[in-house]
């Protein structure tokens, strides 16, 4: 099934938060200028969620993923994907 609406991005979300009150917070310090879009990736990857899935959720293409992810370490500050993925998986 596909995440497409902002009433199931908002369930989620919600659950999400109860998991991992600080993570959202965290991420913002270190990315202050991150959309809400890409805050959302970054939930995806917490959640251990590949960018191949990630897509299928989305409807789009998997490279597409990896663009903003991209764009999402940049904004981060880190020069690696590995480093940002242990950044938000700690």
């Amino acid at each position: 099934k596909t995440i497409n609406h902002d009433a199931d991005w908002e369930k989620i979300k919600n659950t999400f938060n109860d998991i991992y009150p600080e993570f959202f917070k965290k991420i913002r310090e270190k990315g202050p200028d991150l959309t809400p879009l890409e805050l959302k990736y970054c939930a995806y990857l917490k959640m251990n969620i590949s960018a191949k899935e990630i897509a299928q959720l989305l409807n789009i293409e998997t490279r597409s993923v990896y663009t903003k992810f991209y764009r999402i370490r940049n904004k981060m500050g880190f020069n690696s994907n590995e480093l940002m993925q242990s950044f938000i998986l700690e």
